[in-house]
């Protein structure tokens, strides 16, 4: 299957040989599957907005289902940036900032789609618009009121889909440890919550 993409184009041996030699990042990411060696292929858009990453991975959603998805339009698209970046069509600013539209784009995604009263709190890296390859994403799981066990769940849910290794590897590395009290406390803040550990607790 790894071959049939070449037979047909073989012009992507030259785009192979460019990518192998300057990323061992991506080339690693281009063997894991050949749906990704035949995006080599595809017209580069150097910028994509949120709402048009958030209409190109629901149609893939449909298409492929939430968990596979989510991994895949990862991938497809640190291809395209990491290609743009080799090419000096683009500088590492805007490679951060188009993979931290990735991972919002997929928080935005799954919380549209499988919650109806959790928000999501970015800091570090994604806060700031920072991450690159490979990059934790630093969240919070915020709601308008306190908490219940089904916003808990509901996070829980969302963890795990991010998380869980699948045979297209995972999806994003999470760490929501920056939350109230770190591990020791609720998975799910209220608003309120947060406003008054800052406030009162949280130190500088």
């Amino acid at each position: 299957s790894y071959l049939e993409p070449i037979v047909q184009r073989p012009e992507l041996i030259d785009s192979f040989n460019f990518v192998f030699s300057h990323s061992e990042y991506l080339s690693k990411v281009l063997m894991g599957n050949p749906e990704y060696m035949e995006s080599l292929l595809e017209v580069a858009v150097k910028r994509r907005s949120l709402e048009a990453s958030r209409k190109e991975l629901d149609l893939m959603i449909v298409r492929k289902g939430t968990s596979a998805a989510i991994r895949i339009f990862r991938r497809l698209e640190e291809i395209r940036l990491g290609i743009l970046l080799l090419n000096g069509e683009i500088d590492v600013t805007d490679l951060m900032r188009g993979i931290s539209t990735v991972a919002e784009a997929v928080l935005c995604s799954l919380v549209a789609n499988h919650s109806t009263a959790l928000g999501i709190a970015a800091f570090g890296k994604l806060g700031g618009r920072e991450i690159i390859f490979n990059s934790d994403l630093d969240i919070v799981f915020i709601t308008l009121d306190d908490p219940d066990i089904s916003d808990i769940k509901d996070a829980e849910n969302l963890l795990k889909m991010l998380m869980s290794y699948t045979k297209d590897g995972v999806a994003f590395k999470v760490d929501t440890r920056l939350r109230p009290d770190g591990d020791k406390g609720t998975l799910v803040s209220s608003i309120k919550g947060i406003s008054e550990y800052y406030l009162r607790s949280a130190q500088p």
